[in-house]
């Protein structure tokens, strides 16, 4: 859900299994937390964030690339 409160489980699909960036940026755009996931998992986020408004982006080998924005409350 967007807005969550304790962590947010994030889902990377795609139609072959690649390795894909994913790197979480607060509203400075400072990167707060970054990993190196395998396509086609999914990735819990959150935990150590403090509350606030923070931009995800992923992207894959070729350099497609997929950005949202989400929200942590409490």
């Amino acid at each position: 859900p967007n807005p969550f409160n304790e962590q947010a489980i994030l889902n990377i699909y795609s139609s072959t299994d690649e390795q894909v960036n994913v790197e979480v940026f607060d509203m400075v755009g400072n990167i707060v937390w970054t990993q190196l996931v395998s396509s086609n998992t999914n990735v819990n986020i959150g935990n150590e964030m403090a509350q606030g408004t923070y931009i995800i982006k992923a992207i894959n080998k070729e350099g497609k690339q997929a950005m949202f924005r989400f929200i942590k409350s409490q």
